[in-house]
């Protein structure tokens, strides 16, 4: 299990920082309270999927959308589709807080506009500098023909992460759905 595990990491990286409690032995040799601790710590398994768009024409003519898993190699032309999910679940007795997932925009695409999966709770935040700083809405100073510095939103083009944080504790056996697609250059 763990080599699959591993494989599929290797799609892309996996970002995962899960605030776990502390162990406190309040007095000499009676580490009880340390154990009871120690078994309710979260266990998030996560599972990174890529699948690539595939646009098909129905009987009627109606185009129809479907996704393709695909393997760790993937033969993908200018214009394709690709979407990345993470999925899994906290399998450990204690609560996950503070849960971020970040994951890069692969080389060589471009992240596929308001595609981040939105939940309540959940905060989307994007990168433009290497995964550096975060924002909910990237700015960039532009010149503009007069020569007057702008502050715009930044391209989705110039986006190098895209960052999930929940607000909520993820409950034990709670589940993590998220996903973004990205088009290739």
């Amino acid at each position: 299990m763990m080599m699959k595990r591993f494989w599929i990491a290797g799609l892309s990286t996996i970002g995962l920082m899960v605030m776990a409690p502390t162990v406190t032995i309040v007095s000499g040799w009676d580490t009880r309270p340390a154990i009871a601790q120690t078994a309710e710590k979260p266990q998030i398994k996560l599972n990174l999927i890529g699948e690539k768009r595939i646009v098909s024409k129905d009987a009627q003519g109606k185009e129809r959308i479907t996704w393709e898993k695909v393997g760790q190699q993937v033969t993908a032309q200018t214009g394709d589709v690709l979407r990345y999910s993470l999925k899994g679940k906290n399998e450990g007795k204690g609560s996950a807080k503070n849960l971020v997932l970040t994951q890069p925009i692969p080389q060589n695409t471009v992240y596929f506009k308001d595609s981040a999966t939105k939940q309540a709770g959940v905060e989307i935040l994007f990168s433009i500098d290497g995964g550096k700083n975060y924002s909910a809405a990237p700015m960039v100073e532009v010149k503009t023909l007069s020569g007057k510095v702008e502050v715009r939103p930044a391209p989705v083009e110039s986006y190098t992460h895209v960052r999930w944080k929940w607000q909520n504790p993820i409950a034990p056996q709670g589940e993590i759905n998220v996903a973004y697609q990205v088009r290739v250059k």
